[in-house]
């Protein structure tokens, strides 16, 4: 009996240490397509042209954060503002690996659901504003399924270009 309470206090000792040690990703189910649109600020539709990792070393004292930077050529907005003339849009998401980061492959199109934040996971400094999303928002590369359930409840914005032809 002794030696189970001192295996269970030494449990509950080096767990105190794991947990201050280690930031690891959890999302708690799936929303659905019109609660994510809700929750979202921005939802697009867009490929992704460019990427960069970049690092953040003021948040966990001596840890060093990194992120992602993500380009996309945007094809069509369901929710959100951009300028007319902007046809890119610049997502930030942490590299993965337990981080809630989103993997986003150059050249593939997705529909992305992201929020705006002025600072990195809701700590630290305030920053200009950003667009974040992770894992556990619907972000997705199966356009059609998404696109299918999005429509059910909006229709997108499509770029429109519109050329002048000078008169003679």
């Amino acid at each position: 009996m002794k030696n189970n309470i001192i295996n269970i206090l030494f449990l509950v000792y080096c767990s105190l240490f794991i947990w201050n040690s280690s930031y690891a990703c959890s999302c708690i189910g799936k929303a659905t397509t019109k609660q994510e649109l809700k929750s979202s600020d921005f939802v697009f539709r867009g490929t992704v042209i460019e990427d960069s990792t970049f690092v953040i070393d003021t948040l966990f004292g001596d840890r060093y954060v990194y992120n992602t930077k993500y380009k996309f050529k945007v094809q069509s907005i369901y929710k959100g503002k951009k300028k007319h003339h902007e046809q890119e849009v610049v997502i930030i998401t942490g590299i993965g690996n337990g981080d809630c980061g989103f993997r986003f492959e150059k050249g593939k199109e997705y529909i992305v659901y992201a929020n705006w934040e002025n600072k990195y996971y809701s700590k630290g400094e305030q920053v200009g504003k950003f667009l974040y999303t992770n894992i556990c928002k619907r972000t997705t590369s199966d356009i059609e399924t998404e696109e299918a359930e999005i429509e059910k409840y909006i229709k997108p914005c499509k770029w429109v270009l519109y050329l002048r032809v000078p008169s003679e």
